[in-house]
């Protein structure tokens, strides 16, 4: 999780290596492409709707952390409509800003009031609700013409998406001498298969992407969701010490205990190996 400069107290140095679980672990994970068949089999429901509220918290577990609450208004269901669909859509998602200090997981979009999102949701998460983090939200914004057009974002970059290839993975305008993936390789070391770019080209227009998406949701595979998709997986946190306590070391030493405790980087590597997987627990 990436944390903004302002970020100073001490005493959240636990959170801070629970929040940063993505980002230290990702020299040995590989985030895994997804097209737009895959995006669709993973998502327990697909939704269309403009963010009218974002209200950021700390959280009251042992690790202290961000989490935002971002409510979505005028909302249509292309996947997984619930016999009592409402209007109105509330997503809890990691991170967000208080005062001075943000935190956000690595490469996933940022949710502002106003914008209109189609969001592809995980039934559950452990890491971000959208499948394969970024790549299955696409932000729509109004051109000089005011025809709204489809983008990735990550972070606060938006990449304008002209259409998708005959294997059904995104085309991203604009060329760079730095290619995206190769700028998160040399930044946080992580394995990116590059998401194809083309020449200066205008994003693809909403209607003509949900026109290509609807049916390939249409046919993917059906979740049995007993509540609302992009849950989070709420599992108990605890800080470890990194040194043990003198006596449970003499303890050990003097063979009276049996086995250890877990090291403490074993939570956040599962947290890493999720996320790089992009399915159901990420």
């Amino acid at each position: 999780m990436r944390i903004g400069r302002s970020f100073r107290p001490a005493h959240l140095g636990c959170a801070l290596v629970a929040l940063c679980a993505v980002a230290a672990f990702a020299p040995a994970s590989t985030v895994e492409p997804m097209n737009l068949d895959t995006l669709a089999d993973l998502a327990g429901q697909a939704i269309v709707g403009r963010v009218s509220a974002v209200e950021s918290y700390w959280t009251t577990d042992t690790l202290r952390r961000i989490e935002s609450r971002v409510t979505l208004e005028q909302v249509e269901y292309l996947k997984g409509a619930p016999a009592d669909a409402a209007t109105t859509f509330t997503l809890i998602v990691p991170g967000g800003r208080i005062g001075d200090t943000r935190m956000q997981v690595c490469c996933t979009p940022t949710f502002a009031v106003g914008d209109k999102w189609v969001l592809f949701l995980l039934p559950q998460y452990r890491t971000f609700p959208v499948v394969g983090l970024f790549q299955g939200s696409f932000v729509a914004r109004p051109d000089e013409n005011g025809v709204e057009r489809i983008h990735h974002m990550r972070h606060d970059r938006l990449e304008p998406v002209t259409g998708f290839d005959d294997e059904g993975f995104a085309r991203v305008a604009g060329t760079s001498d730095v290619h995206a993936g190769q700028r998160l390789v040399g930044a946080n070391g992580v394995r990116l298969k590059p998401t194809e770019t083309t020449a200066a080209a205008p994003a693809m227009s909403l209607d003509d992407f949900l026109k290509q998406v609807r049916p390939i949701l249409n046919r993917s595979r059906a979740h049995d969701l007993k509540a609302p998709a992009g849950r989070p997986i709420r599992e108990p946190l605890q800080a470890r010490p990194l040194v043990p306590a003198a006596g449970a070391a003499r303890a050990s030493e003097s063979g009276t205990v049996r086995g250890s405790a877990a090291p403490a980087q074993d939570a956040p590597a599962r947290g890493a190996q999720a996320a790089a997987k992009g399915g159901e627990a990420s």
